[in-house]
């Protein structure tokens, strides 16, 4: 039978493909209509389609829903199929399934143990589900009359959760409706409505953490055994003011809650309220991650600005070029010059002529304060220059930093280091450590306050003086940043570049302005600008050998390091078949050097490398070193490199993160600079202080880092530099407390013994900040 058109198809006696279909459908329906049993008929006229995996599986729903009365379709059928059961839908399929009632399989079980047909609309997979054409629909969840034997309570549909959900009426809440809410509303004969759940969709079940009571009064004031109408309209509620017959949102609340406790309840939530944004602001006025997460966007936006303003001028840059220019002489043992060559390595071992000629070597430069805290800190304090010096938050018991000393408590302080001097780190003192176990190393450790004002100043000193040499910047934080120094140390004209036939191999000669002159400048300028702050530099031809330079220049040093492809893009140095070029400093003996080797470094520098611990390459942290360790027992770069192949290292980590490792442990990095920085997620946390003790704190609370996120959202999208800013999912992130967690804190403020909870939703369309 040919493939083609179903036209071409020879006749089978199946009438094409669309009888054989027709008829395979029919022969399962017949099959499952024999399955069913009579006199069950929970499911009547409910017909499903499970797609995907889903929990029970599609076999066992296929069972239940036969065994009630219901309908299985093998096939999705437009006509045919009422409820799309899944537990997840890309975004095409949702799309194409706009119209169907998507629901989780828990409908049809927790159906089952109910004995009724519980609504579909409080187990929808995406309660914010939209239509294709991205028009908006209010979700409405029906009314299900209260219990007769039980009329004083309202009887509450509780969708799934992933904890078991405290059936304890307490945690009832009537909340007033908004654009976003999900209430339940419905008309009685004598206009008066109830409020009977705000479902909060996929959220925590927190009953046994937090226990509300304050709204008892208002449920039990809610009219018992009322007839229940159809639930409101969309076009009623649109058209509430106008219309008499339907009641008005504002009405609809205080029908319901009496005026004195509605009065006492809002003076309470907007004390409340303006609590909780005293206590964010002083959060975030306080916290030096948000500082550091602010200063950051701050100097990429300088950045960008400064790339994109056609009247910014590399005066110093210029400058310095044009002086040392002068000095150089045409001698090429000048000492402030760098003969650098490059040798083309055939595969074949031929000495053909190379197929093009090699571009000039790219020299990226790396700079990162020494200690930045520290050193902003003691410019008003010059005694302190050698001495072990620590910045926290920690204060004495008369709150003077100074006195910490003379504290018999201080060995048991909880505050985190955030820097410490070179003379604290003698002692063993490291960032991030326990003040009380850095005390303990170091009893003379003097403490000091931070001083935001002072670090973001002398932070955006030392970008403005760098982009006065360059405007080819890469912003990294408040202290680091790379730029690209090529032009500043070029010397030889890349026209005059041609390979030459030596001993029988063919090379280049490339002669750059020493990259340690331009260090020296910098680190010199820069410490006369910021008033005595240092700093170390590193340069390289590759972001990561620039990085690793760096390394080896600290303390107050500077150091580079010539990768053999000359080059972080892999276009500038791509191998061909018959060879490739690799680039040497004159001063070094090629003949020695193994220049078939996948390593960037050679000699000394090579073996630096090799006993360079993993944990100490930019991107591999404690996590991803501990994998490896497990899997191969290999904790240095040396021990990756001569154990590992590129195979079994992205069969651990996977394709991408296997092969940065791979690449990374032999000083190769494809990575170039980047200008401009792509925001790919906007948040706002608070994780310190928070003591609360009723859900109206919580909802309080939350309300306020919503309007702190819209509040970040806003500014990214007024910004000039860019295009806007929308949202495509939300991720909420939630620190529970266990029952059994101690009263106290082993950190003053800090958190309890607890586990953390995720719970992310994901939008058909985006959303801005207004939304």
């Amino acid at each position: 039978m040919s493939r083609g058109y179903l036209g071409n198809h020879k006749d089978d006696g199946w009438s094409g493909y669309g009888g054989y279909m027709r008829a395979k459908i029919s022969k399962l329906e017949k099959q499952f209509n024999e399955q069913s049993e009579s006199g069950l008929s929970l499911f009547s006229g409910v017909s499903i389609y499970v797609n995907g995996y889903t929990d029970p599986p599609a076999l066992v729903l296929r069972d239940l829903i036969i065994r009630h009365g219901g309908r299985y379709q093998a096939y999705y059928s437009r006509s045919a199929v009422t409820h799309v059961i899944a537990s997840r839908l890309p975004y095409g399929k949702l799309n194409k399934l706009s119209d169907e009632k998507l629901v989780t399989a828990n409908w049809i079980t927790e159906s089952i143990e109910a004995g009724k047909l519980l609504p579909w609309q409080s187990y929808q997979l995406y309660p914010t589900h939209r239509s294709g054409t991205g028009q908006k629909t209010l979700k409405i969840i029906p009314v299900i009359p209260a219990d007769e034997t039980n009329s004083d309570k309202l009887e509450i549909v509780s969708p799934p959760t992933v904890t078991n959900t405290n059936k304890d009426p307490n945690t009832n809440v009537i909340t007033e409706m908004s654009s976003c809410s999900t209430h339940q509303l419905s008309s009685s004969s004598d206009k008066q409505a109830r409020v009977h759940q705000m479902r909060v969709d996929e959220c925590l079940s927190l009953n046994h953490v937090l226990k509300t009571d304050s709204y008892d009064s208002l449920n039990r004031n809610v009219q018992k055994n009322s007839p229940l109408k159809p639930a409101i309209t969309l076009k009623q509620l649109l058209n509430s003011k106008l219309d008499g017959d339907t009641l008005q949102t504002t009405n609809l609340i205080k029908d319901e809650v009496p005026s004195s406790v509605a009065s006492h309840t809002s003076i309470q939530q907007t004390s409340l309220k303006a609590s909780l944004d005293q206590k964010l602001a002083t959060f975030y006025s306080r916290s030096r991650l948000h500082h550091l997460s602010s200063w950051a966007k701050d100097l990429h936006s300088l950045v960008e600005e400064m790339r994109k303003n056609p009247e910014h001028n590399c005066d110093l840059g210029m400058k310095w070029y044009n002086q040392i220019s002068s000095d150089l002489s045409p001698s090429r043992n000048n000492k402030k010059t760098i003969e650098l060559r490059a040798r083309y390595v055939h595969c074949n071992h031929s000495n053909s002529y190379p197929l093009s000629k090699p571009q000039k070597p790219q020299i990226i430069f790396h700079i990162d304060m020494d200690c930045f805290f520290v050193s902003v800190s003691i410019r008003s304090r010059p005694k302190l220059k050698d001495k072990p010096v620590a910045i926290t938050h920690a204060k004495s018991s008369r709150g003077l930093f100074n006195d910490i000393r003379s504290s018999n408590k201080h060995t048991e302080s909880m505050s985190e280091v955030a820097s410490c001097s070179y003379t604290a780190r003698q002692a063993g003192v490291k960032n991030g450590m326990l003040l009380g176990r850095a005390k303990q190393l170091c009893p003379d450790l003097i403490v000091l306050p931070y001083e935001f004002e002072a670090y973001k100043s002398v932070s955006e000193l030392l970008y403005n003086t760098i982009s006065r040499f360059t405007r080819d910047i890469q912003a990294v934080s408040c202290d680091e940043l790379y730029a690209d120094c090529t032009e500043l140390l070029t010397y030889s004209n890349e026209n005059e570049i041609k390979p030459k036939l030596h001993d029988g191999n063919w090379e280049v000669t490339y002669q750059i302005i020493n990259p340690l002159i331009l260090g020296s400048y910098i680190r010199e300028l820069v410490k006369d600008i910021t008033g005595g702050c240092t700093a170390s530099i590193g340069f390289g031809t590759s972001k990561l050998l620039a990085r690793l330079a760096t390394k080896k220049a600290k303390p107050n040093g500077q150091y580079w390091l010539l990768g053999r492809s000359g080059s972080a893009c892999p276009k500038l140095d791509r191998p061909t078949k018959r060879g490739s070029w690799r680039w040497y400093s004159s001063e070094e003996n090629v003949e020695q050097l193994d220049v078939h080797s996948e390593c960037e470094l050679t000699g000394d520098e090579y073996k630096w490398l090799c006993d360079l611990p993993l944990t100490e390459i930019p991107s591999i942290g404690r996590s991803l070193a501990g994998k490896i360790f497990q899997a191969f027992d290999a904790k240095t770069c040396g021990q990756l490199m001569s154990e590992v192949s590129h195979n079994q290292i992205t069969n651990l980590l996977g394709k991408k993160t296997g092969s940065r490792v791979y690449m990374a442990c032999r000083g190769k990095d494809l990575d170039s600079l980047h200008f401009e920085k792509e925001y790919k997620s906007i948040s706002a946390s608070m994780n310190y202080g928070i003591r609360l003790s009723s859900q109206s704190e919580l909802e309080a609370l939350v309300h306020s880092l919503c309007e702190e996120l819209s509040s970040r959202m806003r500014n990214i999208k007024m910004s000039s530099m860019n295009a806007g800013c929308v949202g495509k999912s939300l991720t909420v992130r939630l620190y529970l407390r266990l029952p059994n967690a101690p009263a106290q804190t082993s950190k003053y403020m800090g958190k309890w013994y607890g586990v953390y909870l995720y719970n992310a939703i994901s939008f058909l369309c985006t959303y801005t900040f207004s939304n």
